[in-house]
């Protein structure tokens, strides 16, 4: 169900609502200047708190800055972030434009007549018009010159045959990461001169929820007259079956790279051997992509294409099989007019990728969509990872390499293939000297550790950058291992060298910023690996974000549920000043009379209710879960979602029941499903729980985990969701690592700041608080599963003695403090079991009527 299904009745409205194009090169408007009070493009009647969402969006968008906003699943976030930023996308170019032309009227100064002034506005019309018509010559002029350019740099074949595996000498390779992604005709290119417009780039966790984005807007008047450039991966756009049946990234990226760069050695050497014997033409260019042999006519139409219908990458990898054309670089083309860039995390929060995509945030907007995943997106995106059998195969990569090519290379060239090998063997080494205890170093200590404080590690990864060593070494062992699987005995993980690449890149961050953890038996977040591991963990997520914060016009944090709002300021903005973030929180559509939250201290049997780590495998309390829990099922008249803190405890709970009478009874009054471990057997249990619900119309129980599938992604709504029940607080353990590292990092530097104040709590945060956050976050994810629109109704159990108390002045626990608003304004606390038991009982005896279709699709 899309986030826009929530509001009144009505179809969307067809066509314009009368203001033009985006980017229509009219004159002013005879109007007032827009105040972003009304929004005409949402398809009907908004409910207040739509408007209230919208209205503090735009507000923000017009200043400029920070903005959290937090909407409930269910009340039409992506359609309100949609009428509102295109509105004010609009308004703005429109402001632009009247600036721009009032500048022109007030040149020469003079009175003039009214024709004459006419005239003269009428010329300038069109000179405006002839100034678009320049610019589209002067893409494709650049275009042309980036194909001569690259062109001329092809080296010509030798006779020896592996001549593309050499590296570029002198300064050939300088910057050619980003050149390799933009060099050839027909695939796009970085003209910075097309890129300065303002642009909305909407980010998103998942392809599928950018897809949502996409059918929202199309419900709107602006799906008519706005374009949108959907940017993927190649793995997500490449519609060639040669590359996209290999299995890693970066094994498809080498492949399409490779591909691409032998398609202009056959341009160049077509311009050059005319005469040539075709046969010889025609099998060069059997080994580039047929998708990219299209010529610049049918490109360009590819990307007309694509900016006249709002696209998802589904979509585009359609059209590219139905044209011929490559999506991946076809979309790429498409990034400079484009008015709205749809991008995944990984995009966004690597400073490479969008310079190579030619995405540029100066005076644009980012809006982050499911914002509550940033922080864990930004440190999973600049941490890295490398086993022990990584550096074993690069090192044999290199070494081969190496004896190949050795004669060949440039001085230079040669001394640093060395000095990658001399890295990848002190890596090895300083995980083998560990022994058999976990170690914790930071940058610094590290390196010098490993030997490797004599190398300049910010020259060798500026050179391995730009030699694109990593590539040239992977494609010449693959082609040996063509040859002879043998040759280089295990050395079958082709990536391994980039993961070497990667994991040395990290050696160049703030000795404060990271931590580098070895682990000798390769265990670092759930690892299994035999052969040891290094892995690189940030712990400043604000230093790599701090850049698109910097650049952009505004940035938008956004999601179902972003409480407690403190985690992400702290990790993301913790010097930013508290006028220049704007926090908004709207309440749920649905009446007050629909949500029932319960803070329950004892279960039925008066057993005070505590599922702290001590006390939550006794079988006292696993036996007072399994009343509470047989209670409420005999209440509630569908489906049951109950929260355990691990599939540790869940395992302990389902033992424990078997072997008393609680599974039985529990069995005797409802349907019992256990969440799995194994992602791909979660969508058979749902099915199983949602024909006890839906078809069979039964009470059904679903016992899932915190912070596992179901507690995010999966939408409980109507009768598969009446009632979610939290057992404990479910902290994260306090024993990993990386846990332990970052609650460390937060208090040096809250220690540090002592006087200076962050922006959401007016003091410094602490690594109790950010271990509080943590917690309350997965809480507030489980939650958030039900309730999923206008007309649904569930009600809430917290069951635990701290969510009653102690109580601080507001006279609430604190973790009520960290739950959403919506949330806190329907609690009830309650001691005793016995008053939480009426409430439940009386507010789904005022629902006794039939339930309305189920959907848990994700959301």
């Amino acid at each position: 169900m899309g986030d826009g299904e929530v509001g009144g009745a009505g179809a969307p409205r067809a066509g314009d609502d009368g203001r033009g194009s985006l980017d229509d090169g009219r004159g002013p408007s005879t109007g007032t200047s827009p105040r972003g009070d009304s929004f005409p493009a949402f398809p009907f009647t908004p409910y207040s708190i739509q408007l209230d969402f919208m209205r503090e969006l735009y507000a923000l968008l017009e200043h400029g800055g920070i903005g959290l906003f937090e909407s409930p699943t269910g009340t039409g976030k992506t359609l309100s972030m949609i009428c509102s930023t295109l509105r004010w996308l609009e308004d703005v170019r429109k402001r632009d434009a009247e600036k721009e032309w009032e500048q022109q009227e007030n040149v020469g100064g003079g009175d003039l007549p009214d024709w004459l002034t006419a005239q003269g506005n009428e010329r300038e019309a069109q000179r405006r018009l002839q100034k678009k018509n320049k610019m589209v010559k002067r893409l494709n002029a650049a275009r042309a010159r980036v194909k001569r350019k690259s062109s001329a740099k092809q080296r010509h074949a030798t006779g020896s045959g592996d001549d593309e595996f050499l590296i570029d000498t002198g300064s050939e390779g300088t910057g050619s990461d980003t050149s390799s992604e933009s060099d050839v005709s027909n695939c796009g290119s970085d003209d910075v001169a097309l890129t300065t417009r303002r642009q909305i780039v909407f980010c998103s966790r998942t392809h599928s929820q950018l897809s949502q984005f996409v059918g929202e807007l199309k419900r709107t008047c602006f799906a008519g007259r706005i374009s949108v450039a959907a940017l993927a991966s190649r793995k997500g756009l490449c519609v060639n079956p040669e590359v996209t049946k290999l299995k890693t990234i970066s094994r498809i990226n080498e492949r399409c790279m490779d591909m691409k760069a032998k398609r202009c050695t056959v341009q160049a050497t077509a311009k050059q051997r005319i005469g040539s014997p075709s046969k010889q033409r025609s099998k060069k260019k059997n080994s580039s992509c047929p998708f990219l042999q299209r010529d610049e006519h049918s490109q360009r139409k590819f990307v007309e294409t694509v900016l006249a219908l709002p696209m998802d990458i589904e979509d585009l990898s359609k059209l590219g099989r139905q044209r011929g054309t490559c999506p991946y670089y076809g979309v790429r083309r498409a990034v400079p007019e484009a008015d709205v860039l749809l991008v995944p995390y990984s995009t966004l929060l690597q400073p490479d990728t969008r310079r190579s995509l030619g995405i540029r945030l100066s005076q644009s907007v980012v809006i982050i969509d499911e914002a509550h995943n940033l922080v864990d997106a930004v440190n999973a995106s600049h941490s890295a990872c490398l086993t022990g059998e990584d550096t074993k195969v690069a090192i044999s990569m290199i070494t081969s390499y190496f004896d190949r090519f050795s004669s060949r290379l440039s001085p230079e060239n040669s001394n640093n293939v060395q000095e990658l090998r001399r890295a990848g063997k002190a890596l090895r080494e300083a995980i083998e000297r560990a022994g058999d205890h976990r170690q914790i170093h930071s940058v610094d200590d590290f390196v010098c550790a490993a030997g490797l404080d004599n190398m300049n590690m910010c020259k060798l990864v500026r050179w391995a950058h730009e030699s694109k060593l990593a590539f040239k070494a992977s494609r010449y062992a693959e082609s040996l291992l063509a040859q002879n699987p043998n040759t280089m005995g295990s050395a079958c993980r082709l990536d391994a060298i980039h993961s070497l690449c990667s994991f040395v890149t990290t050696l160049t961050n703030d000795s404060e910023d990271g931590r580098i953890v070895v682990d000798p038996k390769g265990a670092v977040s759930g690892s299994d690996s035999c052969a040891g591991m290094l892995k690189f963990v940030l712990l400043n997520p604000a230093k790599q974000f701090e850049q698109v914060v910097q650049q952009a016009h505004a940035v938008v944090l956004a999601s179902g549920t972003l409480s407690p709002t403190g985690l992400l300021v702290n990790q993301l903005f913790p010097r930013a000043a508290p006028e220049s973030i704007r926090q908004f929180s709207c309440g749920h559509v649905i009446e007050a009379n629909r949500l029932l939250v319960l803070a329950a201290a004892k279960g039925p049997g008066g057993v005070r209710l505590d599922f702290r780590h001590e006390q939550k495998g006794s079988q006292v309390m696993m036996d007072e879960a399994g009343r509470l829990l047989l209670n409420i099922c005999t209440i509630v008249p569908e489906g049951v979602i109950a929260f355990v803190p691990s599939f540790a405890y869940a395992e302990q709970l389902r033992s424990r029941w078997s072997a008393t009478e609680s599974l039985g009874k529990l069995s005797s009054k409802t349907r019992v499903y256990w969440e799995p471990k194994a992602a791909t057997e979660v969508e058979r249990v749902l099915s199983q729980y949602r024909q006890s619900v839906v078809r069979e119309g039964g009470r059904a129980l679903l016992i899932c985990v915190v912070g596992a599938k179901m507690s995010e992604g999966i939408n409980f709504g109507d009768g598969l969701g009446r009632c979610v029940v939290v057992m404990g607080l479910p902290y994260p353990n306090a024993m990993d690592v990386e846990l332990q590292e970052r609650m460390r990092y937060i208090d040096a530097v809250s220690g540090a700041a002592v006087g200076i104040e962050t922006a959401s709590t007016g003091r410094t945060a602490t690594g109790r608080e950010y271990y509080n956050d943590l917690c309350m976050k997965a809480v507030n994810q489980s939650i958030g599963r039900v309730i999923r629109h206008r007309d649904d109704y569930a009600a809430i159990v917290l069951a635990d003695h701290r969510y009653v108390g102690p109580r601080g002045p507001d006279g609430a626990a604190w973790p009520i403090r960290k739950l959403p608003g919506w949330i806190q304004r329907s609690l009830t606390s309650v001691e005793e079991f016995g008053a939480a038991y009426s409430k439940l009982f009386q507010f789904f005896k005022a629902f006794r009527l039939p339930a309305p279709a189920a959907d848990y699709g994700g959301s």
